[in-house]
């Protein structure tokens, strides 16, 4: 297991604990649970950014890594638009 699938695998466990404790928080009518529920919505949060930024970070490397276009066909296009 590479880096990037742990960190994925800890975000979606992180993900779940969250969900559990939004649920709980809002089901039970306790004042503590409300803590517990502010907290979920806080993990949720902080999950929701960390995939939402790997996704960028992934796109971009993925972009980096694209080969380049041909440098002759480039250069035909070139001398098609100036007539030479």
């Amino acid at each position: 297991m590479d880096k990037d699938e742990r960190k994925l695998r800890s975000l979606e466990g992180l993900g779940y604990i969250a969900a559990f404790m939004i649920g709980l928080g809002s089901l039970v009518d306790s004042k503590a649970l409300d803590y517990f529920n502010i907290l979920g919505l806080v993990f949720a949060i902080i999950v929701i950014i960390r995939l939402m930024v790997m996704n960028i970070s992934m796109g971009l490397v993925q972009r980096l890594y694209e080969p380049p276009g041909s440098l002759d066909s480039e250069l035909a296009a070139l001398d098609d638009q100036t007539g030479g």
